[in-house]
């Protein structure tokens, strides 16, 4: 969360499984900071459980992509959101 608001970066890559807090929380506290929340967030995750897009959608994330994926499928999505 630091790192965003420091960096203020164009984009941001999040995998949902992260080792001390979910990705879905630091989703959360980067959009609820006004000095984050328009930041992009594409969402990576191994999950294909139903419900994951409208559970990362939910929490204020952009989009998602599913592990394994292929790099054209990653790129086209960041070219999509950095527009």
């Amino acid at each position: 969360m630091a790192a965003a608001v420091s960096k203020q970066p164009d984009l941001i890559l999040l995998d949902i499984r992260l080792p001390k807090i979910g990705g879905i929380e630091v989703c959360r506290k980067i959009k609820s900071d006004v000095s984050t929340k328009k930041i992009p967030i594409v969402f990576l995750t191994a999950s294909q459980a139903k419900g994951v897009a409208e559970m990362v959608k939910t929490h204020g994330a952009e989009d998602f992509i599913i592990k394994p994926f292929e790099p054209a499928e990653l790129l086209a999505k960041v070219r999509q959101y950095l527009k």
